[in-house]
């Protein structure tokens, strides 16, 4: 019994797929065979990387199979990117070009820093900030910085920070001079003059520390260290009386060679005998009620001694009436010096007592607050 045969429509897959670059295969209708055994070109991405150092994998476009995904190149970036951290430059994590990730080196920019703004190492400076911890900007470029003993010509250059007269130091020496070793001189020998120990522009005192030259007047031994360059023999007249101290004293002269303030080249006559206080001088005749300044004592008139002004007492005693004198009733004699009492203005003769011989009884009849002045 005979039959009729069918062609399949294009629609019925005649060739199942062999691999991840093969096709499927149709009937094309028209005759009873399968088409030829096709794959995928080479365009078609087969396998995706499974890693950041991996690549895709294409179809070769003759094979059904997918070939292994190949390697990604050493220039690919798989990590970490590159980073500046102050003097440290680290490169970003790169593929090995075996499929690994390889993390970035780290490189050292010393001695400069590391530009954050184009991730990578300065080779000039501007600033110190543009030099790693450790260096400095000398010019255009960063230097190491030099040690306590070193040359220098700025702070900057050296690892203290203090550069004293082009020589790096342990601290800021202040008017002393630093050693070879970076050491600051801590006193200085004032008859020597310590051009060794004192700066520049700087003087030993006599109690053998640098300072500034000395101004006129001030106590010295020789004349470099003063201002004037010029040390002599003066006779104090510190209160300005015009008297004198009996003694010379060594005192900076004034711009010249002349006598500096409130001294004189040589001493008067008579000395004075307190040269903080200008009232007490030789020949004073004034009284004063207050000790003399800065010495004590009420001896204005330079005796030696001190007199008092009013010594007049009991003016209402024994019928002696009158005026001026020292209240007897609180004392039996004149107060000492700047001690204050009552003074009689008036003392007069009111009635007699007899017994048995008449006199005057005298009577206050007025007073004062009076402090005892002397000289």
């Amino acid at each position: 019994m005979g039959g009729t045969c069918v062609l399949r429509g294009p629609s019925h897959a005649c060739r199942t797929v062999a691999g991840a670059c093969d096709v499927t295969e149709y009937c094309n209708g028209l005759s009873p065979d399968c088409p030829a055994d096709g794959v995928a070109s080479s365009s078609l991405v087969c396998a995706q990387p499974p890693s950041p150092c991996y690549l895709a994998s294409y179809c070769t476009g003759m094979s059904p199979n997918c070939p292994n995904n190949p390697y990604a190149p050493t220039t690919t970036q798989c990590g970490a990117p590159r980073t500046c951290t102050n003097a440290t430059l680290t490169t970003a994590a790169r593929c090995n070009g075996a499929g690994t990730c390889v993390d970035g080196q780290q490189q050292s920019c010393a001695p400069y820093s590391c530009d954050t703004s184009t991730q990578s190492c300065r080779t000039t400076c501007q600033s110190q900030t543009d030099c790693a911890q450790g260096a400095y900007c000398n010019g255009a470029h960063c230097a190491p910085k030099v040690a306590n003993g070193g040359m220098c010509q700025q702070n900057e250059a050296c690892v203290s920070g203090a550069c004293i007269d082009n020589r790096c130091c342990a601290g800021n020496c202040g008017q002393y001079t630093c050693d070879t070793g970076g050491t600051c001189a801590t006193s200085c020998s004032p008859t020597a003059c310590s051009t060794s120990q004192c700066r520049i522009g700087a003087t030993c005192a006599n109690d053998g520390t640098c300072g500034a030259p000395l101004a006129p007047g001030q106590p010295c031994q020789v004349g470099c260290q003063c201002a004037s360059g010029q040390c002599a023999d003066w006779y104090p007249d510190l209160d300005g009386d015009g008297y004198t101290d009996s003694a010379s004293v060594r005192r900076c002269s004034a711009q010249g060679g002349g006598p500096p303030p409130n001294h004189h080249s040589g001493a008067t006559s008579s000395a004075d005998c307190c040269d903080s206080d200008g009232n007490a001088r030789p020949f004073q005749s004034s009284y004063f009620s207050t000790p003399r300044v800065g010495c004590g004592g009420f001896d204005y008139d330079c005796t030696s001694g001190e007199q008092q002004r009013w010594t007049a007492v009991r003016p209402c005693d024994n019928g002696q009436c009158g005026s001026g004198g020292w209240l007897v009733s609180q004392l039996q004699g004149p107060p000492g010096c700047g001690v204050s009492a009552t003074w009689v203005l008036l003392c007069e003769s009111e009635e007699f007592i007899c017994n048995p011989v008449c006199r005057p009884v005298c009577l206050v009849s007025d007073v004062e607050p009076r402090t005892q002045e002397c000289h």
